[in-house]
């Protein structure tokens, strides 16, 4: 039997059409989806802030006012999706 090794998958192309969206309610719950299913370390919660966090620091790419403010409304409505207070 033969194994076929897959590359893993670039993930700012991956997120690239997440963060085209201007909900971030829509952001947020697909964040969540994609973190409770991943197999990486951390809690889900701990996983979608980190794919947000990734995507704010890609290579220096410099976000305009709004698209700062969609992503601080996104966090809030991960806390919010993952009852975390603080």
């Amino acid at each position: 039997m033969v194994t076929i090794r897959k590359w893993p998958r670039d993930p700012e192309r991956d997120h690239a059409h997440l963060f085209a969206l201007e909900d971030p309610r829509l952001i947020a719950e697909s964040l969540k989806r994609m973190a409770e299913t991943s197999q990486c370390q951390g809690t889900p919660y701990e996983r979608a802030m980190k794919i947000l966090s990734d995507y704010v620091d890609q290579d220096g790419t410099v976000l305009s006012t709004r698209q700062h403010q969609i992503i601080e409304e996104v966090k809030d409505w991960l806390r919010d999706l993952f009852m975390v207070r603080g």
